[in-house]
C-alpha cells in the first residue's frame, strides 16, 4: 500500500485512489500497528535511507507524496530540520497536520495540498527532496526526478524508498489501491543519471519491506473480529488479499524494496 500521491494520470485512476486513501483505511492502518507509517513497507526502509542522507538542523526537506506526513514528523523529531510535505488527498493533509500539531512538531514540518508537479518550487531552495512508497503512482519517473533537481541546491540529495519489479506486469490490488507503476533497480538508477544526479546508492530494502508486510498479515489475523466488528467481512479479506498478494511478489522475486539516494551534481 502506499501514500497517495499526485501523478494519477486519468481522472478515473485519481478517483480510485482518492477513494481508497481516506479514514476508512487510517482507521484500518491503525488497527493493525503501523505505527504512523501507512506506506505498505513499513518505517524500516525509511529509518534505514535516513541514516544515509546526511539529514542534520540546516537540512530542509521536500517530501513529494507526503502522505499523513509520518516521514516528515520522524526526519523533523530525529534530526530537527525543517520538511515541507506536498500530497494532493485531503484526507492526507488534514491528518497530516493534525498529527503535526499533537506531536509539537508544527514549527518545522508543514504541509502543502496540491500536484506535487504543478506547484512551483523556487530553483535550488531544498538540500534534500523525499518520496516514502509514494512515487509508484508517477508513470513519469524522469518528470519528477526533474522536478527534484530543479528544487535541490547543488550537492542536494534525493531520495526514495518504493517497489521495484524484474518485468513490468499489473497487480490485482491495483483495482482496490489504483494503478501503480514501479521500474527495475536499473531503470531507477540509469533515470536518476539522466536527471543530472551522481554518486547513485541503492539500497535494498526488500528485507525490511517483507517483515513489514509479515507482522501487518499477523495483526490482520489475530484482530479478524475487531477489524470485521469495524468494517465487514468483505474489508477484512479484501485487504489481507492485497497483503498476501505484495507477499507472494516478494517471495517468487518479482516484486522488490529499494532505497536510492542521489546528489545532484555541482556546478563546474
Amino acid at each position: 500500500m502506499a501514500s497517495m500521491n499526485t501523478l494519477v494520470q486519468s481522472s478515473e485512476s485519481k478517483e480510485t485512489v482518492l477513494q481508497f486513501y481516506g479514514p476508512q483505511f487510517y482507521r484500518y492502518m491503525d488497527m493493525v500497528g503501523r505505527n504512523d507509517f501507512y506506506g505498505w513497507s513499513g518505517d524500516g526502509p525509511v529509518r534505514s535511507l535516513a541514516e544515509k542522507m546526511g539529514l542534520s538542523r540546516d537540512s530542509y526537506v521536500l517530501d513529494i507524496g507526503s502522505g499523513i506526513g509520518a516521514a516528515a514528523r520522524y526526519f523533523a523529531r530525529t534530526y530537527g530540520c525543517r520538511v515541507t510535505g506536498v500530497d494532493l488527498a485531503p484526507a492526507n493533509h488534514e491528518i497530516a497536520q493534525e498529527r503535526t500539531k499533537e506531536a509539537g512538531l508544527e514549527h518545522l514540518a508543514s504541509f502543502i495540498l496540491g500536484d506535487a508537479l504543478e506547484i512551483s518550487y523556487p530553483d535550488q531552495s531544498f538540500t534534500h527532496v523525499f518520496g516514502s512508497d509514494a512515487w509508484d503512482y508517477f508513470p513519469d519517473k524522469l518528470r519528477i526526478y526533474r522536478v527534484a533537481h530543479r528544487a535541490l541546491v547543488p550537492g542536494g540529495i534525493l531520495a526514495f524508498v518504493d517497489a521495484a519489479w524484474t518485468t513490468p506486469r499489473r497487480f490485482h490490488f491495483e483495482s482496490a489501491i489504483g494503478p501503480v507503476s514501479y521500474a527495475t533497480t536499473e531503470e531507477y538508477a540509469s533515470m536518476l543519471q539522466a536527471a543530472g544526479f551522481g554518486h547513485i546508492q541503492h539500497l535494498d530494502t526488500t528485507a525490511l519491506a517483507t517483515q513489514a508486510v509479515l507482522r501487518a498479515i499477523y495483526q490482520h489475523v489475530t484482530k479478524r473480529e475487531q477489524i470485521i466488528d469495524a468494517f465487514d467481512e468483505r474489508y477484512y479479506l479484501g485487504a489481507l488479499e492485497v497483503w498476501a498478494e505484495f507477499l507472494a511478489h516478494m517471495s517468487e522475486g518479482q516484486l522488490q524494496h529499494c532505497g536510492f539516494a542521489a546528489a545532484k551534481k555541482e556546478v563546474t
